[in-house]
């Protein structure tokens, strides 16, 4: 796996029954990628994704994980979401 140049995090906090199937996206933008995932010391966001790729399609890629964020809670999978270009964050 080659890395791109560029990462957005996504801190998250699930609902507690959240079939697999949500975390299926649409084809990503350019060379994006999924790269991980973990967990943080946030309860608000007690999970967070890491996507890589170019820079060019950042925007493109920001915009497609906003509204599958925005879909996941719609269908009360998600309580909230942050997407952040750096892993530190602070709580709102």
């Amino acid at each position: 796996m080659v890395l791109g140049t560029s990462v957005l995090f996504v801190f998250y906090k699930l609902n507690e029954r959240v079939p697999w199937s949500c975390r299926e996206y649409p084809p990503f933008p350019g060379e994006w990628q999924w790269t991980g995932m973990g967990s943080t010391r946030d309860s608000t966001y007690p999970m967070e994704d890491q996507y890589n790729g170019n820079e060019e399609d950042k925007e493109g890629m920001r915009e497609l994980l906003r509204v599958k964020c925005e879909s996941l809670k719609e269908q009360d999978f998600m309580h909230d979401y942050r997407i952040e270009d750096f892993y530190i964050f602070a709580k709102i």
